[in-house]
């Protein structure tokens, strides 16, 4: 029995062992070929020329450029309109131009943006009021911070006045103090001008304005009716004195942002956001925002509401 067991399973025909020798040889050449391609590959020459090069250019860096620069005259070791070849200087917000955010690197569309935020009325009181542009990304903020330095005005009014003197236009910080309210628009409107409207405190108007942060701007008066604990009838009240003109809006990039980013909006819940996930992981990438319609639990009332706060990338 065991001789025919032999025979019949540890026996191997011709083609049996030419299949078997040509399989040893692939997983012998398999193993051999990590040990023997370094020896193969030629080893590139160091290029002596272009590193001496950039020697010679660290050296030849002016100490200047890392001194302390006034609010007059702004120092930059190079001029670069590429935002991933960005200079850091010092920069009064309210006064920058197009170039100067440019060459911090800031792009310019979004630099275009903050040039309009100033043009209708728009000013930063502060480096933190860098926040107040929406398109500008947090790690933009960060890095600009330290850098920025805000131009103090003068404010004749709190000054005594001689008739000795030539009289200066009266200067306030904002156009929107004082006792009557003023219309103003509602993603431009900080804190302060909040508390001017009627029934608008502080707790009130700081609510307001991280409401507006986190949604990435307002897109209709109706929105600031939805703050928490902002009773209707105060709304109502200061309904009037809102307009809504700025469209620097931040949206989210649905074919990149992840779960955490998505769900981070106040109109996307968990539920939503991994759904929009999921949907692209199975489908592939949206080719437009209204792909989004075709997941089942967007009914066209949320899609309308998320869709300013949208895009496909």
């Amino acid at each position: 029995m065991w001789k025919r067991f032999i025979k019949e399973y540890l026996t191997f025909s011709r083609k049996d062992r030419l299949g078997i020798i040509v399989l040893v040889s692939l997983i012998t050449l398999s193993l051999c070929t990590p040990l023997i391609f370094p020896l193969l590959r030629k080893q590139a020459p160091a290029d002596q020329e272009s590193i001496l090069k950039k020697v010679d250019q660290l050296n030849s860096i002016s100490k200047d450029s890392f001194l302390p620069v006034s609010e007059k005259q702004f120092f930059s070791r190079e001029k670069s309109k590429n935002p991933d070849h960005y200079v850091l200087f010092y920069f009064d917000p309210n006064e920058a131009t197009l170039d100067d955010w440019i060459r911090l690197g800031i792009s310019e569309k979004v630099a275009s943006t903050i040039l309009k935020y100033r043009e209708k009325g728009g000013r930063f009181h502060s480096p933190e009021d860098l926040n107040k542009i929406y398109t500008l990304s947090k790690r933009d903020v960060e890095r600009l911070i330290p850098y920025a330095r805000i131009r103090q005005k003068e404010n004749v009014i709190d000054r005594p006045y001689h008739s000795s003197e030539t009289p200066k236009p009266e200067f306030t910080e904002s156009k929107y103090y004082g006792k009557n309210p003023v219309r103003f628009d509602i993603n431009l409107a900080d804190t302060s001008q909040w508390k001017t409207l009627p029934g608008i405190g502080s707790k009130l108007s700081a609510r307001i304005v991280n409401f507006r942060e986190k949604l990435g701007g307002f897109v209709s008066p109706e929105q600031v009716g939805e703050t928490r604990f902002l009773p209707d009838s105060t709304f109502q009240k200061i309904k009037p004195y809102l307009f809504f003109e700025y469209d620097g809006i931040r949206k989210i990039n649905v074919n990149s942002a992840t779960v955490d980013e998505l769900k981070a909006h106040p109109y996307l819940s968990f539920n939503i956001a991994n759904a929009i996930v999921q949907y692209r992981e199975q489908h592939g990438s949206f080719h437009e925002i209204n792909d989004l319609k075709r997941i089942q639990i967007i009914d066209e009332k949320l899609f309308g509401r998320i869709r300013p706060y949208l895009e496909i990338r």
